[in-house]
């Protein structure tokens, strides 16, 4: 779990790069202040980008939690030992970008457990961090007005901050919100007042909920919005939020990397690729209706099992064990139970024939990059979107319930996996093909998302311009 921490908190300093790089050469200095969101151990599709950086006229600072920071360099370090800096930072400077590491408390002892404690845990992220942030913001701005620098022209904020337009504005910074998922949810959020007008949006009393819709609201005072998708994708969703507010779709590439030990005896596209994710909870008894279904499939398919116990409730006092009696026995050596993966690792061998998927988007991303078909089981939040993109618009994907309202039953299960993984997965291909291509040619160097990216940093440039001769 840590070197998947690890792994994001790259990811999210390659944007930071990217960006940089992009206004170094429009020959713009800036400094920018990025805040990523790192409280649900999303996975980043942006993992392990190898692009060399010349020299740069500009300044990053990138700030983390005190407490993510300790996780992440201590499990770097392999003992109990605390690094300064993150390896990635320091590789980012030698690269030659002018990037600095801060860290803010976000409240709670390093002991606590943020996890088990979670609305206490958010509700504090909701009222009192803020305040952290808007008292680190005021240092670096004094800091560099006494020493005559340059103070930060545009601060760069998940959108759940929804906080962050408003401590923006007060240092006369732009506010970028940048959203990590699709466009098409991006808008559904957005247009929350018209689900509710029509009695389509039900009331959920739950402090993450409340906090989703809190965002969209505030999200409409920021001055730009980068999105995580590409322009080809989702051109409908991206016409219509730029009609509202300036939005740039900027979804940077997925790396090559190497196959795992494991997948090196199977034939070529006869493994079933299995994850629900790293933050949303499941139960026993979807588990096992899964299990089974492996179990019952005809076509005994080869499987890797992202199954982690934190995320699953026990439903039943029967059901103690994550995975049904005699499941071990029975699938032998076709089948790897592991807690966590490197997930673009695995979905990049040729091994790997078909991802059965709770519908995030970075793993749908993730899984057109690698030319995967996917069946789809989404879960909650942007899940359901997402799989209306994949199953309906671009046909990449089937359903495993064919009644979205109706519970998973083994025989099902099993039904569609031996379906995809033999015959149904023909026209699959054809058609993930066709949209692999699209997101390659978007993240090529003339393609749609570094185009986007320059053209949101000339828009940036043109209203820093504005604003110094108006002052």
């Amino acid at each position: 779990m840590f070197q998947q921490e690890e792994e994001e908190e790259q990811a999210l300093v390659d944007v930071c790069m990217g960006v940089c790089f992009r206004i170094y050469q429009l020959q713009s200095c800036a400094e920018c202040v990025f805040i990523p969101y790192k409280y649900f151990g999303r996975k980043s599709i942006w993992l392990g980008t190898t692009t060399r950086w010349g020299s740069m006229g500009c300044t990053v600072t990138f700030v983390q939690t005190e407490f993510l920071h300790h996780r992440i360099s201590t499990a770097a370090a392999g003992d109990d030992e605390e690094r300064e800096i993150p390896e990635i930072i320091l590789g980012a400077r030698e690269s030659g970008l002018d990037i600095r590491y801060a860290t803010i408390s976000d409240g709670f002892p390093l002991k606590f457990d943020r996890e088990a404690n979670f609305e206490e845990f958010w509700g504090s992220i909701l009222r009192d961090f803020p305040g952290r942030v808007d008292e680190f913001l005021g240092r670096i701005t004094a800091a560099e007005n006494c020493d005559g620098g340059v103070p930060p022209s545009f601060l760069v904020a998940d959108t759940t901050y929804l906080w962050a337009s408003e401590i923006a504005h007060k240092y006369n910074m732009f506010s970028v919100s940048f959203w990590t998922e699709a466009a098409l949810a991006f808008s559904v959020g957005y247009h929350l007042d018209l689900l509710k007008l029509n009695a389509h949006f039900p009331i959920v009393n739950n402090v993450l909920y409340q906090n989703i819709i809190d965002a969209y609201e505030q999200v409409k005072k920021a001055d730009f919005i980068l999105c995580n998708t590409v322009q080809e994708l989702e051109p409908q969703a991206l016409s219509a939020l730029n009609q509202k507010q300036p939005t740039y779709a900027v979804a940077p590439p997925i790396s090559p990397v190497d196959c795992q030990k494991w997948l090196d005896s199977k034939p070529h596209g006869s493994v079933l690729y299995i994850s629900f994710g790293s933050t949303i909870e499941t139960n026993t008894q979807l588990i096992h209706e899964i299990a089974h279904g492996l179990m019952l499939s005809q076509q005994r398919v080869n499987f890797i099992w992202i199954l982690r116990r934190n995320l699953v409730r026990i439903t039943s006092d029967d059901d103690d064990d994550l995975l049904p009696p005699g499941f071990e026995d029975c699938v032998g050596d076709r089948g790897l139970v592991i807690p966590w993966c490197n997930q673009s690792l695995v979905l990049s061998d040729p091994r790997i024939g078909c991802f059965l998927t709770h519908c995030g988007w970075n793993s749908v991303l993730e899984s057109i990059w690698h030319g995967v078909p996917m069946i789809c089981f989404p879960l909650s939040v942007d899940q359901p979107t997402n799989r209306k993109l994949v199953v309906d618009d671009w046909k990449i994907g089937i359903n495993l319930c064919d009644d979205q309202t109706k519970q998973i039953s083994r025989q099902q299960v099993a039904q569609k996996i031996d379906h995809l993984m033999s015959s149904g997965i023909t026209s699959l291909r054809r058609e993930i093909k066709k949209v692999e291509t699209i997101l390659h040619r978007a993240w090529a160097a003339d393609g749609s998302s570094n185009g986007n990216l320059d053209r949101f940093l000339h828009d940036l440039k043109a209203k820093t311009h504005s604003k110094s001769s108006a002052n």
